[in-house]
């Protein structure tokens, strides 16, 4: 019979060597404290390219590695957005969108799966809905973009990565694409019209640019912009709640190389961009600028800008820029006529005058060109809140004519380079509400009547279609009395 007492007396030994056993098994977890440790993820852009024309919800899965032999303690996982955001995340198995000190064990992994209900008919739904996912380890801070399809357009994703931005070819070489207009297109990067390719956008066509988003075109390739009255191309920011509405610099431009092919823009309209339209001949200007019907309005940088091109303008209600409402450099045969130039920006400081016109040019490779200049201005309109608005620049190895006909300006320049005929300098109170951007001719304004008829032969119509003739007004907008609206 066993002895009860002599068990009683070892119990102790015997539980002090099991935990001693238990101990020894247990290895102590050892964590990286490493400040440049890294997190390996799946992706690095979570992307839902489904484009979803009724409600829906569309669920992902993020992978997220511990690519070092040790422990690693991800102090903070966020979803930027919070509880605002139209994405939800599991992490782990625990819905939440701040998760603290989540544990990966060496070359091990978590599984983050990421949905989001996107009602495409809902017009404050935004075309792109973007959010992040942010990781902290050990200070080291990464981020992983979320984004999805927020109604129902053409998407334009950005593919291969040139100077920092995203690019994606809409026309190859030698193509001829026609857009259509039942749908708006949406720009993710910058959409490239490739050499000797042809894009034509037809009336009523909507294309809408994510941040930091343009339209890039090769040297040789050609853009036609065929809107009609009522029915313009509207180009603009992708986003539409009310501190991004009027957000100037938020997309890129249009910005074009040099080409022997013509660029037909009729009845557009470019709002909030770096550059309204940019036109970049490096070395000749056989290229032409055909522009008419159209305003390029709220621009941080030049709302049109030419180097080493000619232009043909009518109709142009230019309006709000950080620096330049026209910049030409380098030569060329511009004609501008019935066109308002109107700057009264209010949203940094302008140092810049209105107007830059100059026959030198030189480019971001550090090369100079110099070309004869010619440049008209007929009927035109340039007004602004600064005292001088005009600035030129010749070279005087080279001929340059700059004339102004039946124009009224803002400028204290008395020069005999330039040509002054019939013009009106510094005239006030021209516009009916420059506040609320209505820059038709005001009632008793010194546009009315005193533009040049034979100027206004080929336009008899101005910007919104009314006649001018036989007594018309200058710049792009007619004078209607309030008895005839």
């Amino acid at each position: 019979m066993m002895n009860t007492n002599r068990i009683h007396n070892y119990l102790p030994i015997y539980l002090l060597l099991a935990f001693l056993i238990l101990l020894s098994c247990h290895k102590e977890k050892k964590y990286s404290i490493e400040p440049n440790i890294k997190l390996k993820f799946s992706n690095d852009t979570i992307l839902f390219d489904t484009v979803l024309t009724t409600i829906g919800s569309i669920t992902k899965t993020l992978k997220v590695y511990n690519p070092a032999n040790e422990h690693i303690n991800i102090s903070n996982i966020n979803l930027k957005g919070g509880n605002h955001s139209q994405y939800r995340v599991n992490i782990d198995g625990l819905a939440t969108a701040n998760a603290i000190n989540v544990e990966l064990a060496p070359r091990d992994s978590l599984h983050i799966f990421i949905k989001v209900l996107i009602n495409p008919t809902d017009e404050n739904t935004p075309f792109i809905v973007e959010d992040i996912l942010d990781f902290n380890v050990n200070g080291n801070k990464q981020e992983v973009k979320i984004i999805a399809w927020g109604q129902n357009a053409n998407y334009i994703i950005g593919n291969i990565e040139r100077n920092g931005l995203l690019y994606k070819t809409i026309v190859q070489k030698n193509e001829n694409i026609d857009w259509i207009a039942d749908r708006p297109y949406v720009i993710y990067g910058m959409a490239y019209i490739d050499s000797n390719a042809v894009l034509n956008i037809p009336a009523d066509c909507k294309i809408y640019f994510h941040n930091q988003s343009g339209i890039h075109m090769a040297p040789t390739a050609q853009l036609n912009i065929n809107g009609e009255l009522g029915k313009e191309v509207i180009f603009r920011g992708d986003r539409f709640d009310e501190q991004y509405r009027n957000m100037s610099g938020y997309w890129k431009g249009i910005l074009i190389e040099e080409s022997l092919n013509p660029i037909n823009i009729n009845y557009a309209k470019i709002e909030n961009a770096e550059y309204g339209i940019r036109a970049n001949g490096k070395l000749y200007y056989n290229g032409t600028l055909s522009i008419n019907n159209t305003i390029i309005r709220n621009m941080t940088k030049s709302a049109l800008e030419i180097n080493n091109y000619n232009t043909e303008a009518s109709n142009l209600l230019i309006v709000n820029s950080g620096e330049r409402l026209l910049k030409i450099q380098g030569g060329g045969i511009h004609n501008f006529t019935h066109c308002s130039f109107v700057n009264y920006w209010n949203r940094s400081f302008r140092l810049d005058e209105s107007f830059f016109l100059s026959s030198s040019y030189s480019d971001n490779d550090g090369g100079t060109t110099i070309h004869s200049l010619a440049i008209n201005f007929a009927n035109c309109i340039l007004d602004g809140d600064e005292t001088e608005e005009l600035s030129y620049d010749y070279n005087h190895s080279v001929s340059n004519n700059i004339s102004f006909l039946n124009c009224t300006l803002k400028t204290q320049t008395q020069t005999n380079e330039v040509s002054f005929i019939n013009c009106i300098m510094n005239p006030t109170d021209l516009f009916v509400n420059i506040e609320e951007n209505n820059f038709s001719p005001l009632e008793g304004s010194a546009l009315i009547n005193n533009g040049n008829p034979d100027k206004s032969i080929l336009f008899p119509k101005d910007l919104l279609g009314n006649k001018r003739l036989p007594l018309p007004d200058i710049g792009a907008l007619e004078f209607i009395p309030l008895n005839q609206k």
